[in-house]
């Protein structure tokens, strides 16, 4: 029988199947998420809980958060128990999958794709010079990398002296990507060549004072907010894109340059085959092709 002492028994079991650190951004997130519910709910087998107890504590939530965090919330809880009920073979049903969640998605503020006019100006600010948050966001403005992968890189994942400069990003001890589809090649263009090249090399990662060396892992998180706080100050307001937007404009600029859909997703690492040339010189080309092209977007 599974004790239900939540944040003890049931997250040091996902940590032994996960080979996870416990003081990872992902198990505090889970312990936090599971601590808040058996708070309201009370401290029991995830099974015991009925439809109405996650019901009510649903409710009790959408006082203070949104119904995506409340979903997201869920999804991590419901993946720790699943994990360790697959393993333990444990066969009681538990109702924390797709729990009902009021007007769902309604309250969601999308904030869209950064305007040409945003770019231009955010380019203007940080172009030729050496803040860090400067160098991060020129990297991921022209590149459609993930902040937590830009964060990440290592001075040998940047490749200038070769005839189409590019990034070879992979995993390394510290960076565990998104999915397997995230380990690509990225063409170095505009601003994000020019932020290559205004970077330190003289050490191992680009971006040591992002790195957590307890924990064995970058604070993606805290980069992410000081870009925020940066492009926010940039532009002269707080109701602006994130970071986060710039992936998505950057499908808008290679949609309007007519680069092929397979050509994008390899580029942003949501491609799950790729073609035999993947990686090769000539393949680095085309996709720079588009990305030279959508500076003018």
């Amino acid at each position: 029988r599974l004790r239900c002492d939540w944040s003890s028994d049931v997250c040091s079991s996902d940590l032994r199947y996960k080979k996870l650190d416990s003081e990872t951004e992902q198990i505090k997130r889970v312990k936090r998420d599971i601590k808040n519910m058996t708070q309201f709910l009370g401290d029991r087998e995830p099974h015991e809980y009925s439809k109405v107890d996650i019901f009510k504590y649903i409710e009790r939530r959408l006082l203070t958060v949104s119904t995506g965090t409340i979903e997201r919330n869920f999804n991590s809880i419901n993946a720790v128990i699943n994990k360790v009920y697959d393993k333990l073979e444990i066969d009681y049903r538990h109702r924390f999958n797709k729990p009902d969640i009021p007007h769902k998605g309604e309250d969601k503020k999308d904030r869209g794709d950064f305007t040409s006019e945003q770019i231009a100006q955010i380019r203007e600010e940080i172009e030729g010079t050496g803040n860090i948050r400067d160098q991060l966001i020129g990297l991921v403005i022209d590149t459609g990398m993930r902040v937590s992968e830009a964060v990440g890189l290592a001075s040998e994942d940047i490749k200038l002296d070769c005839e189409n400069p590019h990034i070879e990003l992979h995993k390394n001890p510290f960076r565990r990507l998104k999915t397997k589809n995230s380990v690509r090649y990225i063409p170095l263009v505009g601003t994000s060549l020019l932020a290559a090249k205004s970077l330190d090399y003289s050490k191992n990662w680009l971006f040591p004072s992002y790195l957590d060396r307890d924990k064995e892992e970058f604070k993606g998180t805290s980069a992410s907010n000081a870009m925020n706080k940066r492009i926010r100050k940039i532009l002269g307001s707080h109701d602006v894109p994130t970071t986060h937007s710039l992936r998505h404009t950057i499908t808008t600029r290679l949609r309007s340059v007519r680069c092929p859909q397979d050509v994008r997703e390899e580029i942003c690492g949501w491609r799950s085959t790729v073609p035999d040339l993947y990686g090769q010189p000539s393949d680095i080309a085309i996709k720079a092709s588009f990305l030279q092209a959508s500076l003018s977007w």
